[in-house]
């Protein structure tokens, strides 16, 4: 038996060759270049077992310390006579290299770039796991090129499979929640128009200084603004969106301390000629202040009630700008809530029905339910923001833990993995809800997900543009990164595609240089040469591969630090643990995957299973991606716009439009048309 390397060694493919060392030799044997490196050196046009030994055993080593690679040494087993294997065709073809490797393929280039693009798009916050199988198929066409497989071969297993990944992709787009309020709108991008606003604003203060209404004239350069252009050549036609109109008109009230009713009123009609603004609930405020009794109006010139107009609308501002959070963490809110809305609710009635005291006591309120509602929405973005640092250290660490078992390691990489892995399984208890807890641990949240950003950003410069170009200038030097270093970290999928582009071409120009002047050498190898001067080695980091594994697992399914430890002693790193974690990772990780029912357990679950383990694409023709995440966003979404639905604008819907008041009737059936908005959504 002849094997490629000896024990603690590793059978490395060389670049030059395109191929493993050991099988070129191999080859290089088999066509005739062993004849002659038996004992009695004498070419007899044929190959023996001994010769092919000799031959194979002699070259391997030399070659690999030629490319400045590690050690590898061919053992045999087995003392049996020696045999005759085959007689080679005769002329002998000529021992030659292979021809060098061209440029980085375009189409591996693109296909890197869009992986780079759904990385920046958040693609991994809706379907993860088909962006995980994208970026292995991306590592694996790519290891099958380097390896001198047919390229249109590879290229066209990878189109195929990357066509039903992109095809995953569109089908798992979830649609958003209806926009039932400028501040969804805000959160879509709406851009802002300058124009728009100072047009807006110049009506506002010419109304609020002579309440007097405005003029079909003095709509004129609004209508116009708002009126598409015809595309041209060079000038494409503009759009601006009635919901950025909305935006403005709600926004340049607001600023003042005490907009007239006639602005109100003016501003009332104005939208009511654009009827798509009638889904938005803070302009409903505006409909609340512009057909309020006249009579209430008076009693609000009450010095006590000073600002009561612009209260109603921050009022109806940051309570639409509360509930504007990711559906999945709506639960952590509901009951706040749904006490901030029982006192909006109240406020509003005692303002607009209610005595003196009342409607003083309503001012006061509403001023208070302002506060609170701001308040739960910095709660809701410190919990986005934990969530979305969650969701990207996630999508990192499997991949990363790949590159790190592969790669030489530091110390400092070695404190980053158990940082980044500690302060995320952190942050994922934090984001879990209990039901007994009485307040969300921001604070908690906010520092873990801090911490877990930080390290993210270490762990990317490890993987960054200066960390490659700083490996490149060192290439060549004395102590400096080898081709096959090179190889290697091309097997980390974190690089950028310029910068894989880059890497890629110092690992070809400097392999070739080092193989053309190593294949001299082995041309002119002699049989019995002396063993080369080569004392590199690769050692097999089993104790380093076993933390990553258990860490993964740790965080996955609930293995606990007393487990973690014992499982990581002396005595448990052993022969039996290797096999062990295997069959945890690539058997049970996926059958816990099917098994399970729980969207949540199961999201986590398929980011962590290995898409050669469990593709995302089903082996069954018709049946769904094994994508699990979009389902679990479909269903907050609709629990989220059913809540909504029932508990904030139902309700508000009954309470108002039962009122003796014009203003609040109005605020009510506003209501109701974002009830039904909300109970026709499909995601």
């Amino acid at each position: 038996v002849l094997t490629s390397c000896g024990q603690d060694e590793w059978a490395w493919a060389s670049p030059g060759l395109q191929r493993s060392g050991f099988g070129f030799f191999v080859d290089l044997a088999l066509s005739g270049h062993a004849d002659g490196w038996g004992s009695d050196a004498a070419k007899d046009g044929r190959v023996s077992a001994r010769e092919l030994i000799e031959f194979v055993r002699s070259q391997v080593p030399h070659w690999m310390a030629a490319v400045r690679g590690p050690a590898q040494s061919p053992q045999v087993y087995g003392r049996g006579r020696d045999f005759v294997l085959l007689s080679p065709p005769q002329p002998i073809t000529p021992m030659t290299l292979p021809e060098p490797l061209g440029d980085y393929p375009k189409w591996l280039l693109d296909g890197w770039t869009e992986r780079d693009q759904w990385e920046r798009e958040g693609v991994f916050r809706v379907v993860p796991r088909t962006f995980l199988d994208l970026q292995h198929r991306l590592w694996l066409a790519e290891l099958h090129w380097l390896a001198g497989e047919n390229p249109d071969r590879v290229k066209s297993e990878f189109i195929a499979r990357y066509e039903d990944l992109q095809k995953i992709r569109r089908e798992s787009v979830i649609a958003p929640l209806p926009p039932h309020s400028l501040a969804r709108v805000r959160q879509s991008g709406e851009a802002a128009n300058p124009t728009l606003r100072t047009l807006v604003r110049s009506l506002r203060d010419r109304i609020q200084s002579t309440r007097q209404p405005l003029k079909p004239d003095d709509l004129k350069p609004l209508q116009e603004l708002l009126t598409p252009k015809p595309d041209s050549p060079d000038k494409p036609g503009t759009k601006i969106s009635e919901s950025a109109l909305a935006i403005e008109v709600f926004d340049s009230l607001v600023e003042l301390a005490d907009p007239a009713p006639e602005l109100l009123r003016e501003f009332d009609a104005l939208l009511r000629s654009f009827p798509s603004t009638s889904r938005y609930g803070e302009i409903g405020a505006l409909r609340f202040l512009a057909e309020l009794d006249p009579r209430v109006q008076e009693r609000w010139n009450d010095p006590a009630l000073a600002g009561v107009r612009q209260a109603v609308l921050l009022a109806a501002k940051a309570s639409e700008q509360a509930v504007a959070v990711d559906p999945r963490l709506s639960k952590w809110f509901q009951s706040d809530w749904t006490e901030a809305d029982d006192l909006h609710r109240r406020a509003l009635h005692a303002l607009a029905a209610g005595g003196e005291e009342e409607r003083r006591q309503g001012l006061s309120e509403l001023r208070d339910v302002v506060k609170r509602y701001e308040q739960l929405s910095d709660q809701a973005r410190a919990l986005e923001h934990g969530w979305r640092q969650y969701e990207e250290a996630r999508i990192a660490l499997v991949p990363l833990a790949d590159a790190f078992a592969r790669l030489p390691r530091t110390p400092i990489e070695e404190q980053l993995w158990h940082q980044l892995t500690t302060n995320t399984l952190k942050l994922s208890q934090r984001l879990t809800p209990v039901a007994e807890r009485k307040e969300i641990p921001i604070a908690e949240i906010t520092a873990a997900a801090d911490q877990v950003r930080f390290e993210l950003n270490r762990m990317r410069q490890i993987f960054g543009s200066e960390e490659a170009d700083r490996r490149i200038r060192l290439a060549g030097t004395e102590g400096g990164p080898t081709p096959l270093d090179f190889w290697r970290f091309l097997t980390a999928v974190q690089w950028a595609a310029p910068v894989r582009a880059r890497l890629y071409q110092t690992a070809r120009d400097s392999a070739v240089a080092l193989a053309i002047d190593a294949f001299v050498k082995a041309k002119d190898l002699k049989p019995r040469a002396a063993s080369p001067a080569n004392n590199r080695k690769w050692t097999e980091p089993a104790p380093w591969r076993a933390r990553l594994a258990l860490d993964l697992l740790r965080l996955g399914h609930g293995l606990d630090e007393s487990r973690r430890e014992e499982a990581l002693s002396p005595e448990s790193l052993g022969t039996d643990l290797e096999p062990t974690l295997q069959r945890e990772l690539t058997l049970l990780l996926p059958e816990r995957f099917r098994r399970e029912e729980d969207v949540a357990k199961k999201e986590w679950i398929g980011v962590l299973t290995h898409p050669v383990d469990l593709s995302v694409i089903p082996s069954t023709p018709g049946q769904p991606p094994l994508e699990p995440t979009p389902e679990r966003l479909r269903r907050a979404s609709v629990e989220f716009a059913q809540w909504l639905a029932r508990e904030r604008y139902q309700k508000s819907a009954e309470r108002f439009s039962a009122a003796d008041a014009g203003g609040l009737k109005a605020l009510g059936a506003w209501n109701d048309t974002i009830r039904q908005q909300l109970l026709n959504y499909t995601p």
